[in-house]
């Protein structure tokens, strides 16, 4: 069977086919487009028609496919009027609306309602701006959807939202599973317009036939993790004594669990149980310091590459650790100063290496630190890292990692999400049995392995 996964992220989406033989999975690129929110009307806002295009299009070149499923990320919505149209524009988070809700609910009320801990521009404080501001847009909205249940939506006509999205929302009720309508009311939003919500590996049915002429073959949409970092998760080689870096722009610590820890030692140390998939959940945490290594290669000269990054790093003499995530990043500063604001006088830097090893060496020693609180926290001890994303591409951060926690350190695949995905339409179609796959993913996507180090 044939497999495509269309991994939307925030700023380019990837379209990757999949197929499993003789106990490896293999991957192919079928296409990218840049995702890029638009300047309109005083708002930034995304363009889901040209997207849904660009989808449609991707789609085609794959050639054929039995399965598809859509994976993005969170906070960004769609609402539909009565005819199934968008219903005034689709915000996107860089539109920072959620920064000007009030009124919000207690934050320690939302996590012991939802086991997630709320978030700068997360859905539920777009969700009550739009209250505020514009109700009569919600007075005539009809159904609420998040992007990658809008696209599968225009696929098939199926209006549902997939549950490890809804869980990442602040939106899901950890007791019940459904809906947190105590929530809703809180903000102010009508609960008619919320669907069904449905797991992922369901089956929502074929392509329209519309939609199968123009891509020239009929396939199956399946919900993936429609959640990326959930579907991330699901692509890790993991188990009870394994953590797992998602790293990215926006980077987390995961490992599984058997259900959402609600405790007040999980809210004080800043730690969200999620739904991951098959009844599996993933307590997280987010980690520091990669979206600024990322800012310091564009504060450099163009052609400066993460490679010259990471090496200046590397070579630098500068030994100094900081709280990433107490830095106040400042777009109109640069990240030499932004740093210059927490060393001591004698610990002051004015080039770029230094920067970057200050990074690199915070981020690792923050990973050692959420490490310990999280074995404290569940009373388990970790034996390895797997390090999913981008991330695994930089020798050094893995060197640094695996010598500060003293674990192994396994490097796995870079299109996590896509894999992730593809893996759970392998299981929703059967050709994967649920304990084959973590040893075919082990032994198709991890890259290199790094042995204990003793912890400096």
């Amino acid at each position: 069977m044939k497999y495509v996964a269309i991994d939307i992220g925030s700023t380019k989406c990837k379209i990757v086919k999949g197929k499993h033989f003789e106990g490896n999975i293999s991957t192919e690129l079928v296409s990218r487009f840049r995702m890029s929110p638009v300047w309109k009307n005083g708002q930034f806002v995304w363009s889901v028609g040209q997207i849904f295009e660009n989808i449609v299009e991707g789609l085609g070149k794959a050639l054929e496919a039995d399965y598809i499923a859509i994976d993005s990320f969170p906070s960004d919505f769609v609402l539909l009027d009565a005819a199934g149209n968008p219903l005034g524009p689709v915000v996107a988070f860089k539109d920072q609306r959620g920064d000007r809700a009030v009124n919000l609910p207690d934050g320690r009320e939302v996590f012991f309602s939802t086991a997630h801990i709320p978030y700068p521009g997360d859905t539920i404080s777009q969700l009550r701006t739009l209250a505020e501001e514009e109700p009569e847009l919600l007075g005539h909205a009809e159904t609420f959807m998040f992007l990658p249940d809008y696209f599968n939506y225009l696929l098939t006509g199926v209006k549902t939202v997939e549950r490890t999205m809804a869980s990442a929302s602040n939106l899901l009720s950890a007791l019940t599973g459904d809906w947190d309508y105590d929530i809703l009311r809180e903000i102010g939003v009508p609960m008619r317009i919320f669907p069904s919500i449905s797991d992922p590996g369901t089956v929502l049915g074929p392509v329209k036939d519309e939609i199968a002429k123009e891509i020239g073959y009929s396939a199956q949409v399946v919900l993936a993790s429609s959640y990326d970092k959930a579907s991330s998760f699901f692509s890790a080689p993991r188990n009870e004594d394994t953590c797992v870096i998602l790293s990215g722009i926006g980077t987390v610590l995961a490992t599984p669990s058997s259900r959402p820890i609600v405790t007040e030692e999980a809210f004080d140390g800043g730690f969200s149980s999620g739904v991951s998939a098959f009844g599996e959940y993933a307590v997280y945490k987010r980690l520091y310091g990669l979206s600024m290594i990322d800012r310091l290669k564009n504060e450099a000269p163009d052609g400066t590459t993460y490679d010259m990054i990471m090496e200046e790093a590397r070579s630098s003499e500068c030994y100094s650790i900081v709280d990433l995530g107490k830095l106040s990043i400042d777009k109109t500063r640069s990240m030499v100063d932004v740093l210059n604001d927490v060393l001591e006088e004698h610990e002051k830097i004015s080039e770029r290496r230094d920067a970057a090893a200050i990074l690199y060496r915070s981020f690792a020693a923050g990973v050692k630190k959420e490490l310990d609180e999280l074995e404290k926290l569940l009373g388990r001890t970790f034996s390895r890292i797997v390090i999913t994303g981008g991330g695994g591409s930089d020798s050094y951060l893995d060197d640094l990692v695996a010598m500060m926690t003293g674990k192994e350190v396994v490097i796995a695949s870079e299109d996590a999400s896509a894999i992730g995905n593809i893996a759970l339409m392998m299981l929703s179609s059967k050709e994967l049995e649920a304990g084959d796959v973590g040893t075919i993913l082990e032994n198709s996507f991890t890259r290199r392995r790094y042995r204990r180090i003793s912890a400096l």
